[in-house]
């Protein structure tokens, strides 16, 4: 019988079920909060030992009262509260004993496949019973199921289950565990480590670290938790510790890396990966076996890991991590890391060597690579990577998103949320760049935004919200145009907060985006106090689209500073403008129909300050053209913007007023009424 004790009925349930339930009625009843939903009438009448006819009779008010619902023989509570209630009112005993019921139940009549199918359920009944397992081999049993099912609930990125299904099977371990159970108390400590760290219960993960490196038998088995040991640094942007702990342990398995590695010294890594490599055909490539060396199948794992932090704080030191990578794989054989590998190994030949048509066929190895290996997050990881940082080099923006939205959808299936928060975002910064109308990316932002509304700390958020507030800026007239500050991105409270996270990426790109803007709207001086700031962390953002957007920006603001500057400022500011200039040249030269207009802008400009007027006006105009034959509205709106600027330099209103007109027509069609209006103040006698 269901008893009243110290807590009240929910009103939304009828009093009847409480006050004078009959017998069979409540036994179905505890039986059934007991159970997880769907359950069937065929598993309520074997567990309770009654007829099916008997079972439907008993359903019957409880689904005229809509306490269940039934669909196709199977039922289910009408919402959670309502089960909640009614389970908190069956005595403590009662509950233990339904729950053991269902247990021997489950035990007694699955196979090991079905066991491994039905972990979560097999966990959830075992666990409240678990006072009354006293048998060595059944707790075993259940400490087993809890490992299952918390290893499959951090796989699809229920992260707190995992984190309750571990500590339960940690909870069941005895004593001895490690004397006499030694792989399974390192399974559960290690995938406590993990999932702890994942949610940010760092006392946990670090007991759980200390265990594991107290009690592992061989140094082999301390290397999963050295690996979420070197994440943790990762993801608190603490990149120097990371790389101190993984150069540490690789010299403990036979793989030396150099403190500060320069460009000279990777070039002997880089020909001798480029020579295991490159004499191998695709299909040799894609034949290799599988890595079964453990020493250097740990080495892999741990130069994965410590890729980011290298990434983030030296050049060449990551340069070096790929290279040797890229030499363990072509010799030993792949790991998991193998198809992500060869896209970062396309883009260091791409970006760091100038070897402009490996970044592709490399991309596309990774991809057939993990397909082949049936690893659908690596998949979103390389589809990824492909669209942040590589096809943007050699194709159009449109290619480049068609990758990214790969991305996301992969990341989605198989519940990677970092992956698909940064597809999003990055699809945003695309949008943004591509000239598609203001108010219909509005739309798309805001969906976006839906997609992502229970992600808290994903980089990509970040990213997204940053765009909003970028495209709000230039779509809806303001007093300052020039501060990202408004409903999606507060720099006040943000740029600090990056600051304090060392989150050099976003931090970065938030600079990118804050001297873009102040340029726009001629506030110059500002402008390139944040170009600068942002190309003193740009490595951050290495081959994202924000580095060539940077470098058009930097220049832009240089060319603008550079009448009032000092004679030796002013010599810096020409080395600037060279240097970035012979840079965007090779873009350019590589992926024409992205960074041409770029370049001719650049161009432009740098003649401008020169005084070489015959170039200066062929250049705009042939930035104008290559942007609008590419679809960039904004940007043949900004050249435009920039040789009317120049012609009223040089006193003809009447050129200038060509220019300026067609740049207001085009900002208009863009959207962006706040650079409209800012043309209207700026130049009132030519927008009377």
């Amino acid at each position: 019988m269901i008893e009243q004790e110290t807590i009240s009925r929910p009103t939304d349930i009828p009093v009847a079920l409480f006050d004078d339930p009959p017998d069979t009625s409540a036994s179905l009843l505890n039986m059934a909060c007991c159970l997880d939903e769907p359950f069937t009438e065929d598993l309520l009448a074997r567990l309770l030992e009654q007829n099916i006819t008997t079972i439907q009779q008993d359903l019957e008010p409880l689904l005229k009262n809509e306490i269940l619902w039934k669909h196709d023989r199977k039922y289910g509570f009408v919402n959670d509260r309502v089960k909640e209630a009614l389970y908190l009112l069956i005595p403590e005993e009662k509950q233990i004993e339904t729950h053991c019921l269902i247990r021997n139940h489950m035990q007694h009549r699955l196979s090991e496949t079905e066991v491994e199918a039905n972990c979560y359920l097999i966990a959830n009944q075992l666990n409240p019973a678990l006072s009354l397992i006293n048998d060595a081999e059944e707790r075993q049993f259940l400490a087993e199921i809890n490992l299952q099912a918390g290893c499959k609930a951090k796989k699809v990125g229920a992260f707190e289950a995992a984190f309750q299904f571990l500590s339960s099977g940690l909870e069941i371990l005895s004593d001895d565990c490690w004397e006499n159970n030694y792989d399974l108390a390192l399974a559960l400590n290690t995938g406590m480590a993990e999932v702890a760290q994942l949610n940010g219960h760092d006392e946990t993960m670090h007991k759980a670290i200390i265990i594991v490196r107290k009690k592992a038998r061989q140094s082999l088995d301390r290397i999963p938790v050295t690996k979420i040991l070197i994440a943790y640094h990762n993801g608190r942007n603490e990149f120097e510790k990371a790389i101190e702990i993984g150069s540490r342990t690789l010299k403990t398995l036979g793989v030396n890396l150099p403190q500060k590695p320069t460009r000279l010294s990777t070039l002997p890594s880089l020909i001798k990966a480029m020579w295991l490599i490159g004499r191998q055909s695709e299909v040799a490539i894609l034949s290799l076996p599988k890595m079964t060396n453990p020493r250097i199948t740990a080495a892999m794992s741990i130069l994965e890991t410590m890729s980011l932090a290298a990434f983030y704080t030296n050049l060449e030191l990551y340069v070096l991590v790929i290279l040797k990578a890229m030499t363990l794989t072509s010799t030993y054989g792949v790991t998991p890391f193998s198809s992500t590998l060869f896209v970062l190994y396309g883009s260091v030949l791409d970006i760091v060597f100038y070897r402009f048509s490996n970044a592709p066929k490399y991309g596309e190895l990774g991809l057939k690579l993990a397909r082949q290996m049936k690893l659908q997050a690596n998949e979103s990881s390389v589809n990824f990577l492909l669209g942040c940082s590589i096809i943007h080099w050699t194709f159009s923006l449109s290619k480049n998103m068609e990758f990214l939205n790969a991305a996301y959808l992969k990341a989605r299936q198989s519940g990677d949320v970092q992956t698909s928060a940064l597809s999003l975002g990055h699809l945003a910064i695309f949008r943004l760049s591509t000239g598609e109308n203001l108010n219909a990316l509005e739309k798309t932002y805001r969906e976006y935004g839906e997609q992502l509304q229970n992600v808290e700390k994903a980089t990509g958020l970040v990213l997204l919200n940053l765009c909003r507030q970028w495209m709000d800026n230039h779509r809806i007239p303001g007093s300052n145009p020039g501060r990202l500050s408004g409903p999606y991105f507060d720099e006040n409270t943000l740029i600090p907060t990056l600051i304090k996270q060392n989150n050099y990426t976003d931090l970065c790109t938030v600079f990118v985006v804050k001297s873009n803007l102040l340029y726009h709207y001629r506030e110059y001086a500002e402008a390139l106090k944040f170009a600068e700031k942002a190309q003193k962390t740009v490595q951050a953002i290495y081959g994202h689209y924000t580095t060539a957007i940077h470098t058009l920006y930097y220049s832009l603001t240089v060319a603008a500073a550079i009448g009032e500057a000092s004679l030796k400022d002013r010599k810096r500011f020409i080395g600037i403008l060279r240097k970035n200039q012979k840079t965007m040249k090779k873009w350019a030269d590589r992926c024409p129909q992205n960074y041409r207009h770029m370049y001719y802008l650049m161009k432009a400009e740098t003649c401008r300050v020169m005084d070489d007027h015959k170039d200066a006006s062929i250049y705009y105009n042939q930035a104008i053209l290559a942007a609008r034959e590419n679809g960039f509205t904004q940007a043949e709106a900004l050249a435009n913007e920039r040789a009317g600027v120049y012609y009223l330099e040089l006193n003809n209103e009447f050129v200038a007023q060509s220019y300026l007109n067609e740049a207001y027509a085009l900002y208009s069609q863009w959207g962006a009424i706040a650079k409209t209006e800012f043309l209207e103040r700026e130049h009132p006698r030519l927008f009377s």
